[in-house]
């Protein structure tokens, strides 16, 4: 059994102005529990963010579509609408050098800021 399970706290409820809220520790799915004319009942609460993240998503494709539509017909994007840049590859999916400079010149920022807060913690010599 996973750990929510085992020890009994599956759910966790949060007092509401007709009931409760049930919480699935183990799913995330989230009821809305109250009392009915049989007695107790929970019902599962409607999960809009599916159907939010499903419509952003094919509003992106649309928008994708849109454009590639207008710039094959040589038209121009709107203001301000730039067109999507497919990802940057070499042959065969190799990442090209100037992105591997780009990733190269962060690793090296990076690390210099860490020896730098490392210094700079540690009271090195030279350092007031």
């Amino acid at each position: 059994l996973p750990p929510a399970e085992a020890d009994g706290n599956r759910f966790s409820y949060h007092r509401l102005a007709d009931g409760f809220a049930r919480l699935d520790l183990r799913t995330g799915q989230v009821s809305l529990c109250g009392l009915r004319s049989s007695g107790w009942a929970c019902q599962a609460a409607p999960d809009d963010r599916a159907a939010f993240e499903a419509e952003i998503s094919r509003l992106q494709a649309d928008n994708v579509a849109l454009k590639k539509a207008l710039l094959d017909r040589g038209l121009p994007l709107p203001s301000g609408i730039k067109p999507d840049v497919p990802a940057t590859t070499g042959e065969a999916g190799r990442t090209t050098e100037s992105e591997f400079d780009r990733a190269l010149g962060f690793i090296e920022r990076a690390w210099r800021r860490l020896i730098e807060m490392i210094e700079g913690q540690s009271g090195a010599p030279g350092k007031t």
